[in-house]
């Protein structure tokens, strides 16, 4: 079944990306058939009591939340998310070590292929996309403005989606012994051009280095290099006559948006609008999820959601402390945090192609087999 689980969560950024569309429902119920069967076979041990308690009340807030005035079809799909996510971490926790590392090299795997097909687009594919786009005669004004500012976002739906989602990885690609890894993720960050990807990278990365005690030039050429580029990239997007492309629009636009969401939690505090039916005038997403959480779900949800959140990263902090295996501890720890990190600034959470692969990484940090400790640090 380990197999089985590891194709699943290899597969998940590919066949659920905008290059396929209308694919995440279904792969989202095989997905939870497997896992629910999983769950049934090898009967996975409970977390910590507060962690229990934690997602009780997440799920049932979530559940309640389907009783409000709405449509039932978003709302449940949503919901089907988070039951996904939650199983997702209950059975990673549970793994053997040695499944554990397999699904953790699966991970980073499926980062690397995406990160080379970025830079495979950069290079190569942004004339024949256009090219395709015009003989169809589609439309998508979005599309040819990421071509246009030349923003890689391989199977993903935007570059800062991209841009997170690779820099979730980069602690775990630390984590192995041939660095080369890095190489790829570090080059299609840099060509995302995400000033979201390059900040949360520049406030993490020291932490991390400190972390580890990492010297090693190659770690620190790589960071050094994608700041820079990242910072020259700044100010080259601020120098820019394309309004879309300015970092300073950007952040007006999140800042309205931010405005927006919180004139709709003024309006419906305790309830919220109801799950996963948020809808802004300009946009579907508020680009911070403990905003956009708190205007769908109420004051509940938000709360119960910092609540299993803070749970977790206690059970996960304490094993990173006490590990034989303290350096997958600490890159799943600090992976873990950069997502909700990245999140005060965009919507990969809602995104269930970057978010399954985040409550992954937090079952594998909270994972039992790491309070025994095996220590073996992948080739």
């Amino acid at each position: 079944m380990i197999n089985g689980l590891a194709i699943l969560v290899f597969l998940r950024p590919f066949i659920c990306s905008p290059a396929f569309p209308g694919t995440n429902f279904y792969y989202t119920a095989a997905l939870i058939v497997f896992l629910l069967l999983w769950a049934i076979v090898k009967r996975p041990p409970l977390p910590e009591k507060n962690i229990t308690l934690a997602i009780t009340l997440f799920i049932g807030t979530l559940t309640a939340s389907l009783l409000l005035p709405g449509p039932l079809v978003p709302a449940t799909q949503t919901l089907s998310q988070y039951a996904c996510g939650i199983l997702l971490f209950l059975i990673c926790r549970a793994l053997p070590h040695d499944h554990a590392d397999k699904i953790l090299k699966t991970i980073l795997t499926a980062g690397v292929v995406i990160s080379v097909i970025g830079i495979y687009q950069f290079f190569f594919d942004f004339q024949n996309t256009l090219d395709y786009l015009h003989a169809n005669r589609i439309h998508d004004p979005i599309v040819t403005q990421f071509i246009q500012q030349q923003r890689v976002f391989s199977l993903l739906i935007t570059p800062n989606t991209l841009g997170g989602y690779l820099v979730m990885l980069l602690p775990l690609a630390l984590f192995f012994r041939n660095k080369i890894w890095i190489l790829p993720l570090a080059a299609a960050i840099v060509l995302t051009k995400s000033i979201g990807a390059f900040m949360t990278l520049l406030l993490i990365f020291p932490f991390y280095a400190y972390q580890r005690r990492l010297f090693n030039p190659l770690v620190f050429g790589s960071f050094a290099a994608v700041i820079l580029t990242g910072i020259g990239i700044t100010f080259w997007r601020s120098q820019t006559h394309t309004l879309n492309f300015n970092p300073g629009y950007s952040i007006d636009m999140r800042w309205h948006y931010w405005e927006e969401t919180w004139a709709l939690i003024r309006t419906n505090p305790v309830t919220g609008a109801g799950l996963g039916l948020l809808n802004l005038p300009a946009a579907h997403y508020t680009h911070n999820l403990y905003l956009q959480l708190w205007a769908e779900t109420g004051l509940a949800g938000i709360l119960s959601f910092l609540y299993l959140i803070i749970s977790i990263l206690r059970a996960a902090w304490k094993i990173m402390a006490s590990s034989p295996d303290q350096e997958r501890a600490t890159a799943l720890f600090f992976a873990a945090i950069i997502f909700l990190l990245h999140n005060m600034v965009d919507f990969t959470f809602f995104l269930p192609e970057v978010s399954l692969v985040w409550c992954v990484i937090l079952g594998l940090a909270c994972n039992r087999s790491a309070r025994i400790g095996v220590s073996a640090t992948p080739a």
